[in-house]
């Protein structure tokens, strides 16, 4: 639901007709009544003589401060001695209760770090691509958001470089990781570090999935090993891979992956195609694409799943259908 919500959000379109811009909203009103459906997205923080740049990093960091935090507290939880050979034998019931709640507390972290990525990634992407989008005045190119800054700064060149090494392949470690972690080829730390550096972790595994043969899959026991990595590899699992099945593709391919695929793809038209009867029908074709994918394939191993998500990019796709119909009316009414 987060999802759809977060996707049908990039199909809007700025209407310059003030009949048709009214109509847009009372359509729009009648669906959050019907469908019952409430978002809440914030805006950018109300800080006193800051510009757009500022509020946005500012925005942007609080989600990778959030997961430190939690991964700090995992590590310390996790790694902390339990001094359980120093207790006597009338005393394992207590160190039994004290592991349990140790491993509920770096269950629920695991969770935890896995849905924030999942659910920010959209809205700090599209805040990246943002931030590096530029148009022309005259001989300079400035901000689109903001036209009083000067383009290709430092900090924006490090901004194309944290794209190109951390956002644009992180889709690939939702396609690869879940099932080199199923086949116990990679570890849970070796996965959540790459959701967070990709581009180095993909490609160690795509070495090791060309010069790793099936019947040695097994053999290698590194990935989860004892019972608490296996607990958190299955938390990651359930969250990533168990819900798709894997019948005909590889077991290396993940549905989840295609998933932050089309929504990358669509975060990029939305913001970098300026006409909005291209962007839309671009948006369309990818959705329509997905789609026929999904009923090809039949990815979800539960029904409901699957046709939960059939209905969500059957609805993005009569979304966009609407919205182009208003972009192409307010295109007529403008000349």
């Amino acid at each position: 639901a987060i999802y759809h919500v977060q996707d049908t959000s990039l199909f809007h379109i700025d209407i310059k007709s003030q009949k048709i811009s009214g109509l847009l909203e009372n359509i729009q009103q009648i669906l959050k009544n019907v469908l019952k459906i409430s978002a809440i997205i914030p805006n950018n923080m109300c800080i006193s003589n800051a510009d757009f740049v500022t509020k946005a990093f500012l925005n942007i960091s609080i989600t990778p401060i959030t997961i430190s935090i939690f991964a700090i507290l995992f590590v310390t939880i996790n790694k902390w001695p339990q001094k359980s050979d120093k207790l006597k034998k009338h005393k394992t019931v207590k160190i039994l209760s004290i592991f349990h709640n140790r491993m509920f507390w770096c269950n629920r972290l695991i969770m935890a770090m896995l849905l924030m990525i999942m659910f920010a990634n959209q809205k700090i992407n599209e805040t990246l691509f943002t931030l590096i989008y530029c148009i022309p005045i005259g001989q300079t190119r400035v901000l689109e958001v903001q036209g009083d800054i000067v383009c290709w700064q430092s900090w924006q060149v490090a901004v194309i470089i944290y794209i190109a090494v951390s956002v644009l392949p992180q889709c690939v470690v939702f396609i690869l990781g879940p099932g080199l972690l199923e086949k116990k080829m990679i570890s849970y730390y070796h996965f959540l570090l790459a959701l967070f550096l990709p581009l180095p972790f993909i490609s160690y595994w795509v070495i090791k999935i060309i010069f790793t043969k099936d019947k040695h899959l097994n053999k290698d026991q590194k990935g989860c090993k004892g019972d608490k990595d296996k607990q958190f590899c299955n938390i990651i699992l359930d969250e990533t891979y168990k819900a798709f099945s894997t019948d005909k593709v590889p077991y290396y391919l993940c549905w989840g992956g295609c998933i932050e695929l089309r929504r990358l793809a669509l975060v990029i038209f939305s913001l970098y195609v300026p006409n909005p009867i291209t962007k839309l029908l671009l948006m369309i074709s990818v959705c329509g694409l997905a789609l026929m994918a999904l009923l090809h394939i039949s990815p979800y191993t539960d029904q409901t799943s699957q046709r939960a998500a059939i209905f969500s990019l059957f609805a993005q796709c009569i979304t966009g259908f609407i919205n182009l119909n208003f972009a192409i009316l307010n295109l007529t009414d403008a000349n």
